[in-house]
């Protein structure tokens, strides 16, 4: 029998894993490249086999590409990480994914600011 849940499953891990990534990101991984990274969401499938991490950092594309390499090189400790702390059949496998919904927000700021200057 079904329950008539306000969410679904997927999304009910997927802020579970949300919350473990960030913390664990922010508590534990002492890396230079990861300093002012922001988790801004996680999408799971309905299969719960892909937990889509996206991510933003502020500083240009060579900060991004640094923290993409970081987050690159520590996906297996996270996901080892993330199975410690819930219990399901099988761990979802990470990837991650530039938020490019903060870089096109800073787009439009700057050109509203142009419009208004030149009022």
């Amino acid at each position: 029998m079904p329950r008539n849940l306000p969410y679904n499953r997927a999304d009910r891990i997927a802020h579970q894993i949300f919350q473990i990534t960030s913390s664990y990101i922010y508590e534990r991984i002492d890396d230079e490249r990861l300093a002012r990274l922001q988790i801004t969401n996680v999408r799971l499938t309905k299969d719960l086999s892909i937990a889509r991490i996206y991510y933003y950092m502020e500083g240009g594309k060579t900060k991004l590409e640094l923290a993409t390499r970081a987050l690159e090189e520590m996906k297996k400790e996270l996901r080892h990480h993330i199975a410690q702390e819930i219990v399901l059949r099988s761990v979802p496998k990470i990837e991650f994914y530039v938020d490019e919904g903060f870089e096109n927000a800073e787009r439009i700021n700057e050109l509203l600011k142009g419009i208004k200057t030149e009022t």
